[in-house]
């Protein structure tokens, strides 16, 4: 091997590396990028994650549109049973819907909606369909049913 073929492998073998040494740095740019988009919206998510922590609990009575802080507890029926208790008797199946997802009782799913209606379905001691999307109540919490039997030992 002489002279000259060492040079121009040398050469060819400085090409390769500035052309790595590009690819890299167009992948670390690449990766700042990314890495800045994250950061943002990280940043978007934990206002939200603020935003909803601050304001777990507080639900807006559709009668209203007053902001009121108040729990809700138990199961979907009777979480449902005390919004409408404190909203007069009588709500939107919407309203009731976005109350109950804002104070956690149903999950932000596609049937989460469809899960609310089969339960205050199921529940026609506590609930009644009041019109068109519409349901009151018509039974308390914890009230026997008319046709239920207690039995008491001693």
């Amino acid at each position: 091997m002489d002279i000259q073929q060492v040079v121009e492998r040398m050469a060819e073998r400085l090409r390769e590396v500035n052309a790595q040494d590009d690819r890299l740095e167009r992948d670390a740019r690449m990766i700042a990028e990314h890495r800045a988009a994250l950061s943002s919206e990280m940043e978007q998510l934990q206002v939200a994650i603020n935003l909803n922590t601050e304001y777990a609990g507080t639900l807006s009575s559709p009668t209203n549109g007053q902001v009121q802080a108040f729990p809700v507890t138990g199961s979907i029926p009777e979480a449902a049973a005390q919004l409408l208790e404190q909203w007069g008797g009588e709500s939107d199946i919407s309203e009731l819907h976005e109350a109950l997802l804002q104070a956690g009782k149903l999950r932000p799913t596609p049937h989460s909606r469809t899960t609310l209606w089969k339960s205050l379905d199921r529940r026609r001691d506590l609930f009644a369909k009041a019109g068109r999307g519409k349901w009151r109540l018509v039974g308390r919490v914890g009230e026997p049913l008319e046709n239920e039997v207690t039995i008491v030992t001693s």
